[in-house]
């Protein structure tokens, strides 16, 4: 926005004063139990309804959970399951995942996520060739903001 004049510069940098890179949640699978035990607690507060745990089944299966949407995703399935669910336990039947999208090539080896990496990696690859060595450019031309490309060539040792 600073580039297009929408934004001016000097309070960015104002503002900017700190920056946090957060990985996505499926590169965190250690953090779904506790975040979906304090999601919980607060969906039910927020409700009215009285504290409802989760089971080591259902933990398990989120754990193992993609989570394409992140935590947003994660707090909406924990509120459609709970509004669904008969008591105050939620148990892995109870949970409402949707499913994952996958390949159905045939002889197509790795796993979902391994292949998604390697495809991410080579546009990274890519568009840093594509932009003469500059991050930055090639960021911009996969429509990726500063935090976002340096936490990817993090990722993948670029």
């Amino acid at each position: 926005m600073v580039e297009d004049g929408a934004f001016r510069e000097d309070l960015l940098y104002r503002i900017q004063v700190a920056t946090v890179v957060l990985p996505p949640l499926r590169a965190r699978a250690g953090d779904v139990e506790p975040l979906a035990h304090h999601l919980l607690m607060a969906i039910c507060k927020d409700s009215g309804r009285p504290a409802a745990r989760l089971t080591s089944d259902a933990l398990a299966l989120l754990a193992d959970y993609p989570w394409p949407g992140n935590v947003r995703q994660l707090r909406h399935v924990l509120e459609s399951s709970l509004v669904l669910a008969d008591g105050d336990r939620l148990d892995a039947a109870d949970l409402t995942l949707p499913a994952t999208r996958t390949t159905s090539s045939a002889g197509a080896s790795g796993s979902f996520r391994d292949r998604v990496a390697e495809f991410e990696r080579g546009l990274l690859v890519e568009a840093i060739e594509g932009a003469g060595g500059n991050k930055a450019a090639a960021g911009r031309a996969l429509c990726l903001d500063e935090n976002q490309i340096r936490y990817l060539c993090r990722k993948y040792e670029l």
